[in-house]
């Protein structure tokens, strides 16, 4: 389960042989959710309010890598660190 980025307190991590459609796992000390990168949505889960806005604006900007990312890991690579 690589930690691909940490944003405003919150680790980003996408499992590896993690079922589809594409996403993400955020957690916090309060709070952990699955994020699918696709489309933005919080599809399992809840986000602080406070960091829910610019979470989701980071995965939103950070699409294209964070595919990128999943489709490294699913097929056994080493992901990016993303910032």
């Amino acid at each position: 389960m690589p930690t691909i980025a940490r944003i405003e307190g919150v680790q980003i991590l996408i499992y590896a042989d993690d079922h589809p459609p594409p996403h993400v796992h955020v957690r916090d000390a309060e709070n952990e959710a699955m994020i699918d990168i696709r489309t933005g949505k919080v599809l399992r889960g809840e986000l602080t309010k406070s960091k829910s806005k610019p979470l989701l604006k980071w995965v939103e900007i950070n699409q294209l890598a964070l595919m990128r990312n999943w489709n490294m890991i699913q097929s056994g690579q080493a992901p990016e660190v993303l910032k």
